[in-house]
């Protein structure tokens, strides 16, 4: 015997529930006489557009501000083949407060679409307002050697330093005092820019082939450092030096296999796992929590 669907309303009579009030009463007399309307939600409203339909039908929802924050980021390539007014998508893009994004999500948008880069940039920006601040004096170490070209995951269309880059990005916002250096055979100072003009600076700053961390780290080694942070897969062919800093040095595995770095004896603090939350936890720990 096939079995019918179990709908909403069958989920109701089964739990025997009481309404909370009058208005709640009356959702659920609608529900059970089948009155109740579909929401108006973007993806009801996309997949009910035929192609010739879909620019009128972005238009009105961007217009109607029925695009939440992580609906525009994902769909703005969706937009441009939509061939959606680009003035008009630059100027929802402006207008957020962009609490609550990270980084990442705008590097994504912008490799998706980097026709909106300059918005994106400045949205990105805005959405770190109010970081956790770090005192004192910083270093960023990027590794950029081959390795970090290769994507996060089989279905990940960026990159493990797209991953780096953006928690530079985030580190660089939360730093009182900071200074950014790559690593591959070469170690490079990347200048102190804001936002994703530094992610593109440090993909720039050199070809990337080997791994020398510990060489990056003795280049710099005479800098002045309360936080040092290693943003890296640990593929390094040279290993890893004693830590200098003051107040914390963490080693950043952005990559999904094993640790490689012998990191616990020489003062270091090793994360494994891409997360942009670093910096809450950075405070949690800090607090003795």
């Amino acid at each position: 015997m096939q079995r019918s669907r179990v709908t909403l309303k069958d989920a109701l009579f089964l739990c025997h529930a009481k309404p909370k009030d009058a208005e709640q009463d009356a959702l659920w007399k609608r529900l059970i006489a089948g009155e109740l309307t579909a929401p108006d939600t973007w993806e009801r409203a996309i997949s009910a557009a035929s192609p010739a339909e879909k620019q009128a039908t972005w238009t009105r929802l961007l217009t109607e501000k029925k695009l939440g924050d992580m609906a525009l980021l994902m769909n703005l390539r969706n937009l441009i083949e939509a061939k959606v007014d680009p003035r008009l998508v630059e100027t929802e893009i402006r207008r957020r407060t962009w609490a609550k994004i990270l980084p990442f999500r705008f590097v994504s948008a912008w490799r998706a679409a980097p026709a909106f880069a300059e918005a994106l940039n400045e949205a990105m920006v805005k959405a770190m307002a109010g970081t956790h601040q770090l005192p004192g004096s910083a270093i960023l170490v990027v590794d950029v050697s081959s390795s970090m070209d290769m994507p996060l995951s089989e279905r990940s269309t960026l990159s493990r330093l797209d991953a780096a880059g953006a928690l530079a990005v985030l580190l660089r916002e939360a730093c009182e005092h900071v200074r950014v250096i790559t690593f591959s055979d070469r170690v490079m100072e990347v200048p102190n820019v804001r936002g994703l003009a530094l992610l593109e600076l440090i993909h720039r700053s050199q070809p990337h082939h080997s791994t020398h961390l510990a060489q990056a780290l003795d280049a710099v080694q005479a800098w002045p450092a309360d936080w040092i942070f290693v943003i890296t897969d640990e593929q390094a062919h040279d290993g890893i030096i004693p830590s200098w800093a003051t107040q914390g040095a963490y080693v950043v595995n952005v990559a999904p296999y094993q640790p490689a770095l012998p990191t616990t004896q020489k003062g270091w603090t090793r994360i494994s796992g891409f997360s942009e939350r670093l910096l809450d936890w950075i405070e949690v720990t800090k607090e003795g929590a």
